[in-house]
């Protein structure tokens, strides 16, 4: 945007109609962007309380144990792995 060249003493800056329009125009759209970004936190927040309410709930319920346990070997699955890996490291070895 260029501004009216300025003579000696301090002249007030006037803008050209269309530069103000254009500014306006660019304003409401700046708004616009700003009540869309706005509602978008909005409802981000609220997911993000609703999500912690529920966990929390979880937690009181089942006394803060997670609900997805380690799975654990028998001591039979261990044995057969085991000799299965030593089977593997031998042949390894061999070549």
């Amino acid at each position: 945007m260029e501004w009216p060249a300025r003579s000696g003493k301090e002249e007030k800056r006037t803008m050209m109609p269309e530069q103000r329009r254009v500014l306006e125009l660019a304003l409401l759209g700046l708004d616009a962007e700003r009540q869309r970004l706005n509602s978008e936190i909005k409802s981000v927040e609220e997911e993000l309380s609703r999500t912690s309410r529920l966990l929390k709930e979880s937690k009181e319920v089942d006394g803060g144990v997670s609900s997805h346990s380690r799975r654990s070997m028998s001591e039979s699955q261990k044995r057969k792995i085991s000799k299965s890996m030593r089977a593997r490291w031998a042949a390894r070895r061999r070549k």
